[in-house]
């Protein structure tokens, strides 16, 4: 199973934050990345820097032919797509999309990620790490996860993405505001 987290709370050329989400899956398929299963989208309170508009956050369930580098490297041409630019570490955004999981694949890189003060260097698919290092901490990846995977397991935890989830849902930072609806997947096709 590949799974890639969405969330955004800042308006961008796809419209609000919510209108962005739902842009997701058109913006994959177009990059032949296609969306199989789709949690709902919730709000969600921000982390990290104070004062933010709360996020729209969702999770796919994906079917790609792309390693995992190349397929991190779509997420990031998506995202910029959608009007991301660099910005502060957990701040607001237009489109943040994360690889969260390459079915059981664990990969660790042999050094971290280059720093620039509260900016991290993004772009440099040599420093995925799989699965993603802070989805168990989170509830708003784990809520949508469970919609679509409450068994996924988790290849170093040993746990579930409901047994994660049960540990989360009170969670202050990152909590579940709401939820705002399915996430449609249904993706027009060209007509022949």
């Amino acid at each position: 199973m590949i799974l890639v987290a969405i969330g955004a709370n800042m308006s961008g050329p796809f419209g609000s934050a919510l209108d962005t989400v739902r842009a997701v899956p058109e913006l994959l398929a177009r990059h032949n990345v296609l969306p199989v299963a789709a949690s709902h989208i919730y709000a969600t309170q921000p982390v990290g820097v104070a004062g933010q508009n709360p996020y729209c956050n969702s999770m796919l369930s994906v079917r790609s032919a792309r390693p995992p580098q190349a397929l991190l490297m779509v997420l990031k041409d998506i995202e910029r797509t959608a009007g991301r630019t660099a910005g502060l570490r957990w701040g607001p955004r237009v489109l943040d999309l994360d690889l969260i999981a390459y079915h059981d694949r664990v990969l660790v890189p042999a050094s971290p990620p280059c720093k620039s003060g509260s900016k991290i260097m993004r772009g440099a698919s040599e420093y995925l790490i799989l699965p993603h290092p802070r989805a168990h901490l989170r509830p708003f990846v784990m809520r949508p996860l469970v919609d679509i995977a409450p068994n996924w397991l988790h290849p170093i935890l040993r746990q579930t993405s409901w047994q994660i989830w049960r540990r989360l849902q009170f969670s202050k930072p990152g909590a579940v505001i709401k939820d705002c609806g399915p996430l449609d997947i249904a993706v027009p096709r060209p007509d022949n």
